[in-house]
């Protein structure tokens, strides 16, 4: 992420950058010319003109178009009770609801041993965890809370409250484990269907508005 500070400013901005342990490089001025100069020591390596930088490449203009879906309602139905063991089975090994463990254990989620609290907890360490807290600097009592939210069922009804729907799972899990839900940031990441399709893009567009 790139700040512009003015240059009276410089220090007190890598000040407070280091006071919330951020690095943070003073990597140039603005001159003015036009251009984008990058050097490597005394030697010129980029020079780009700064209206190719942003208005280079041609625009590109998509529809959007999203219409609420028609859903009609069911009736809430009953399990008989000599059913009900096996639907219960069915649910809990649903690939949905099932544990995720398999797929945790994959990953290396214990880099640098930094994980104060990690993906699954509990006496035996199989139980999944809200959130995790990971530890920058190992010689200090300062951690970060990971968290995220997943709502993905919601998008057959509105993007919109599939997004929200995320974001208060987020930071309830975030809260849950020890996050100061005055101190924190949230990434929305998308991953989406063909952006190509007016109504998968107005799909999107309503999963921004909830960002």
């Amino acid at each position: 992420m790139v700040f512009a500070v003015p240059e009276m400013k410089v220090k007190e901005a890598l000040e407070l950058f280091e006071s919330e342990d951020v690095e943070a490089t003073d990597i140039g001025t603005f001159t003015g010319d036009g251009s984008l100069i990058l050097r490597w020591h005394d030697e010129i390596v980029c020079d780009v003109s700064m209206e190719f930088l942003h208005d280079g490449m041609p625009k590109v203009w998509r529809d959007a178009v999203w219409k609420a879906p028609e859903h009609r309602v069911v009736p809430a139905g009953r399990v008989k009770r000599d059913d009900a063991g096996n639907v219960l089975k069915a649910i809990l090994g649903s690939w949905n609801v099932c544990s995720k463990e398999w797929v945790v254990r994959q990953y290396d989620h214990e880099v640098q041993a930094g994980s104060a609290i990690k993906p699954f907890t509990g006496p035996l360490r199989d139980g999944p965890s809200d959130a995790c807290a990971i530890v920058p600097k190992l010689d200090s009592d300062d951690a970060f809370v990971v968290s995220n939210g997943l709502s993905v069922m919601y998008g057959d009804v509105d993007p919109y409250w599939m997004a929200m729907s995320n974001i208060d799972e987020a930071l309830r899990n975030y809260v849950a484990t020890g996050g100061d839900i005055d101190h924190c940031a949230i990434l929305d990441n998308f991953s989406w269907g063909n952006c190509n399709k007016e109504d998968r893009l107005g799909a999107a567009v309503r999963a921004c508005y909830a960002c």
